[in-house]
């Protein structure tokens, strides 16, 4: 609904037509009070309603979810020796795209943001492996040796991550480094040879590591590989790696309204034969009371097998489905790199700064002024 809005006709300043400007912006539609409902809160999934805006306001929030949400990843590789099967461009696009925990991009500062004293844009990962045994072995994101400076800031899953409390293991061996710091090492066999893994304070395992490590190369006997890594803060707009979510979608809410006086002219057959016309199964057949009902709405995938069917019947009446226009469940997957409620919080704000920017620009933009 427009209100209290009218149209100003202006001369341009050459050519001597004319233009329409909106005025008073601020009236031209109703407030809306956007309402989210949480439905499932895990780290890595969460599902969301969110009602009373529309389909224009639910794509911005998945679009910025998806692509605007600040996480780490590795952004340049230097590579000092590689004598592995796959060539160096390889090896560094894999390593691009391992996740990386990123709660330090909050207070990070990306590559073209103005920069204290004080403030940091790399974040140095390495990797030294050399192969010593006559099996294969595989390297894998949790060979990385982790910046001293950051080591919150390392691959998904990464035994030497921050500490939970909950330690069950003791480092075998500490060295004293000159500015006083610990260097905690453990050695891990891996199939006959001995690779050592690093953890700075905080970060020494938990003995309760489940997720499988992200395997990088194989390598075989007399194979080296060395390199060093530097992660980046970015966002999904400017490189995929950047992205942190695997994936996040929203559809419209289903209402689903069967026409019950249609429906009771049907045989108990052709009621059974209605509620299977969509491999979907949003209705079922009630044997009890003899009734078709709804029972999962959300399932429905918009297919138009239950209106195929009724015009089969000569009842097209009997089923109406329509898409909710101010409604739309969403579902978001995290990949490890933020909690979901982070990412989607974030977003959130994102697109509510961006609101405001466009709140105070447009009356100058209308006015003309500057």
């Amino acid at each position: 609904m427009v209100r209290d809005a009218r149209v100003v006709r202006r001369p341009l300043r050459e050519g001597g037509c004319w233009y329409l400007t909106w005025w008073r912006m601020s009236h031209l539609s109703l407030k809306r009070l956007p309402d989210l409902k949480i439905r499932d809160l895990r780290p890595g999934y969460c599902e969301f309603v969110l009602s009373s805006t529309d389909v224009s306001m639910a794509n911005s929030l998945r679009r910025i979810i998806l692509v605007e949400v600040p996480t780490i990843a590795i952004d340049l590789v230097e590579i000092e020796q590689n004598t592995t099967v796959l060539n160096d461009e390889f090896i560094a696009h894999r390593l691009g795209l391992i996740p990386l925990v990123s709660h330090a991009a909050r207070v990070m500062k990306g590559p073209f943001d103005d920069i204290g004293d004080n403030d940091f844009t790399d974040v140095e990962l390495s990797l030294n492996i050399t192969c010593t045994s006559d099996d294969t072995i595989d390297v894998t994101s949790n060979d990385f040796l982790l910046d001293r400076l950051h080591p919150e800031v390392h691959p998904v899953g990464y035994p030497g991550g921050p500490s939970t409390g909950q330690e069950t293991e003791k480092p075998s061996l500490v060295v004293k480094m000159r500015n006083n710091q610990e260097l905690k090492l453990r050695a891990i066999a891996r199939k006959g040879s001995w690779s050592i893994t690093n953890w700075y304070p905080g970060g020494p395992s938990t003995g309760q590591e489940t997720e499988k490590p992200i395997l990088i190369v194989k390598m075989r006997k007399n194979q080296e590989l060395k390199l060093k890594a530097i992660a980046r803060k970015g966002i999904g707009k400017d490189h995929a790696k950047w992205i942190p979510v695997a994936t996040v979608a929203f559809q419209h809410m289903p209402h689903i309204t069967l026409n019950r006086a249609l429906m009771d002219t049907l045989d108990e057959k052709t009621k059974e034969d209605f509620v299977d016309a969509s491999p979907s199964h949003a209705l079922v057949y009630n044997s009890v009371s003899k009734q078709v009902e709804v029972q999962e709405p959300e399932a429905y995938m918009y297919d138009g097998e239950y209106e195929r069917k009724a015009a089969e019947l000569n009842h097209p009446d009997l089923i109406s489905i329509r898409q909710s226009t101010d409604e739309f469940i969403f579902r978001v997957e995290g990949t490890g790199v933020l909690s979901v409620e982070e990412v989607v919080l974030t977003a959130v704000d994102v697109l509510t700064a961006k609101l405001r920017n466009l709140q105070q620009a447009l009356p100058h933009e209308i006015t003309g002024e500057e």
